[in-house]
């Protein structure tokens, strides 16, 4: 009897992260389309190809995501870990990072957590309606941040080609990191 309710909510548990697995892919690709951090850094490494690779690193936000989704605790232990690390090697870009990680990767969180609960009551309709909002209002101020960061970069190259340049600390930290 006991083995059968195991399989059962081992079963349930299984299902409930295939949805969000679903969730999760069904808006994968709007976020690297849209998003303003793999069009941030593509852009950067026409200067640095190096900082090509940082464009993939926020695909290690979305995976702890589905993976512990049922531990809420685990879940944001590593969301945050991962966001340390992530913004220690964009620390030149701390202030830009730090306003698109509130503006687009927590309401993607909010978003999706609240799509995958059922409807069966006022609060989690008001929850869901107000994170989808948040969701599309933040894209749309992450998308304004990234088009007039990158006007900016784009009309001031001599800004990464100087020898004083930010960037360069990025690179060494960068370089020293991949050393070690």
């Amino acid at each position: 009897m006991k083995d059968k309710i195991f399989i059962r909510s081992l079963s349930s548990s299984f299902s409930d992260a295939l949805v969000v697995c679903r969730l999760q892919f069904s808006f994968l690709h709007f976020y690297f389309i849209l998003s303003p951090f793999p069009s941030f850094f593509l852009f950067h490494s026409l200067f640095f190809p190096r900082l090509f690779i940082l464009s993939f690193f926020p695909v290690f936000f979305i995976f702890p995501f589905f993976l512990f989704f049922r531990f809420p605790l685990l879940s944001l232990t590593l969301f945050f870990s991962f966001s340390f690390f992530y913004f220690f090697i964009l620390s030149h870009y701390f202030v830009l990072s730090s306003c698109l990680f509130f503006f687009t990767f927590l309401p993607l969180y909010f978003f999706y957590s609240f799509s995958v609960l059922p409807v069966s009551n006022n609060y989690f309709f008001l929850c869901r309606a107000f994170s989808f909002s948040l969701f599309f209002l933040s894209l749309s101020l992450s998308l304004i941040l990234s088009f007039s960061f990158s006007l900016f970069f784009f009309l001031s190259p001599s800004f990464f080609l100087s020898s004083d340049s930010p960037h360069q600390s990025h690179d060494h930290y960068f370089t020293f990191f991949c050393s070690q």
